[in-house]
């Protein structure tokens, strides 16, 4: 008499564990979130992360035991790249309320970005840790450590936006900071995410000017300044003509110089509106 196997094959199904539902969760939390940040940054990229996460929800919905193992093991090089190929992140969460002219948006932009790194390593842990979960249980319940360790980890989340949330913003926020800074004896600017990190420097006559690029923040810098909106260029008598100036490396400087005549001079950023560097020479 033939007897039918009872060994699962490779596309068995099984109930969803609760660790399941929470790599589910997780990977909706990151769609939401994800279309949050399509509609500030309007990149393809986002939009096509978002549709595969979402996809990924689905595939692991239908309780294939193995499924939760791909979302788990693709977020690992999704985090490492929001961490590493871009200095805005990490900029942001280290400034709830500064990254941003207004306070508000700068706030709401670190709890989006918050919850990503959140989910993103939530999706790392419960997915691997489902797998394991549904390869050697024997009964179908729900480990003793996860009621715990899934409160822990919204306290996590919680506590970093209460922190977000009682933090102030700086005096630097508006690149209000008029005190100037040498590099090797040459007055020095830094470049924030969306300003310079001062809105004055004092260079004095005959010295050059050092720009330098705290992060892979993009900006475009000329001779000129934004009047009501708009950019308006400038050629003033002994100012160094500067067109173009491209900047999106880490650490990147350039000299700009030397100022010859006494005066007041400015640069001013093409990407950002407002973005105004005032060079008193004297």
């Amino acid at each position: 008499m033939n007897i039918a196997s009872t060994k699962p094959h490779f596309f068995s199904r099984q109930p969803l564990s609760a660790l399941a539902k929470t790599v589910i969760t997780t990977l909706l939390i990151l769609t939401v979130f994800l279309a949050i940040l399509l509609l500030v940054s309007k990149q393809i990229a986002v939009l096509v992360a978002a549709v595969i996460i979402f996809l990924l929800a689905g595939f692991v919905a239908t309780g294939i035991r193995w499924a939760p193992l791909i979302p788990g093991l693709l977020s690992i090089p999704v985090l490492y790249g929001l961490a590493t190929a871009s200095s805005y992140p990490l900029y942001h969460l280290g400034r709830p309320k500064d990254a941003l002219p207004i306070p508000w948006l700068s706030f709401v932009m670190f709890v989006v970005i918050l919850v990503l790194f959140w989910s993103l390593s939530l999706t790392v842990v419960s997915g691997i840790a489902t797998v394991i979960d549904n390869y050697t249980r024997r009964e179908s319940k729900t480990p003793r450590w996860y009621t715990p360790a899934l409160a822990a980890a919204l306290g996590l989340l919680v506590g970093g936006i209460i922190v977000g949330a009682l933090a102030q913003p700086g005096a630097g926020s508006a690149a209000a900071t008029t005190s100037t800074t040498t590099s090797s004896g040459v007055p020095t600017v830094h470049l924030s995410a969306f300003n310079f990190a001062q809105s004055t420097v004092t260079v004095p006559k005959g010295s050059k000017l050092t720009i330098v690029d705290d992060g892979t923040f993009h900006h475009n810098l000329s001779t000129g300044t934004w009047v009501n909106g708009q950019p308006q260029p400038e050629n003033q008598t002994g100012e160094p003509a500067v067109k173009n100036l491209d900047f999106n490396q880490a650490g990147k400087s350039v000299q700009i110089g030397p100022f010859t005549t006494a005066g007041t001079y400015h640069l001013y950023c093409s990407i950002h509106a407002g973005m105004t560097l005032t060079i008193v020479v004297q």
